[in-house]
């Protein structure tokens, strides 16, 4: 019925869950796919030592894959934040350390993607092996491999919490956050894998992103 200000109220579904919600699970649902992408597309060649590496990473698999790589750490944060009501206590660190550790990679996925790529395109066009040390530069150089490092470790801290944190809050199943923390913790040892492990991280960090937002998206009453 409309009232006096000539505006037809509207109603929700009972159960349909908020627009914050499903802005969330979104955002972690994007993360989780994108993820479980980077692993298969990225061309493990690359580390092939002369032009045969330069030419993977010269590749538009290359650039794909790293893409993906950064759809992932922006969206992350993102929705954790939008789930930060059900993390109890921890909610605020969590949500703290993942901005953090997603903003501290993140440079190094950029020097990766258009860097090392148009140093790898310029070696190749002209044939010359020593311009690929500005690849080496850039993929594990000092300061990069140190955001890198850091960003990694400061995840995994962050994994810990909204694991901590889903237990703690009670709304959702207390086993909920185990899978993506476990995909957070493994970050770094998984970069010394093989291709095979690689993209099973990349399925355990999807499967976590996408269970939480799930379990998100569910009536509160079901939750458990």
């Amino acid at each position: 019925m409309t009232g006096t200000t000539g505006v037809t109220p509207t109603t929700r579904l009972p159960g349909t869950p908020p627009a914050a919600a499903r802005s969330a699970a979104a955002a972690l649902v994007v993360a989780g796919l994108s993820f479980a992408l980077l692993p298969p597309l990225f061309p493990h060649d690359s580390a092939e030592p002369g032009l045969v590496g330069a030419a993977a990473t010269a590749t538009t698999a290359w650039t794909v894959s790293h893409l993906f790589g950064m759809l992932a750490l922006i969206a992350l944060p993102l929705g954790v934040y939008g789930i930060r009501g059900l993390l109890g206590g921890s909610a605020g660190p969590a949500v703290l350390l993942t901005t953090a550790g997603c903003g501290l990679a993140l440079p190094y996925y950029g020097a990766e993607t258009f860097g090392a790529a148009a140093v790898a395109e310029l070696a190749l066009a002209t044939g010359d092996v020593s311009l690929l040390s500005g690849v080496e530069a850039i993929r594990w150089g000092a300061l990069p491999a140190t955001f890198l490092a850091t960003g990694m470790l400061v995840l995994a801290a962050a994994g810990v919490l909204i694991a901590v944190g889903v237990r703690g809050g009670g709304a959702l199943p207390s086993w909920a956050g185990v899978p993506l923390a476990a995909g957070l913790v493994l970050f770094v040892p998984q970069f010394f894998a093989p291709p095979a492990v690689r993209v099973l991280h990349g399925v355990l960090l999807a499967a976590g992103c996408i269970l939480l937002a799930v379990t998100a998206l569910r009536p509160s009453g079901t939750r458990r």
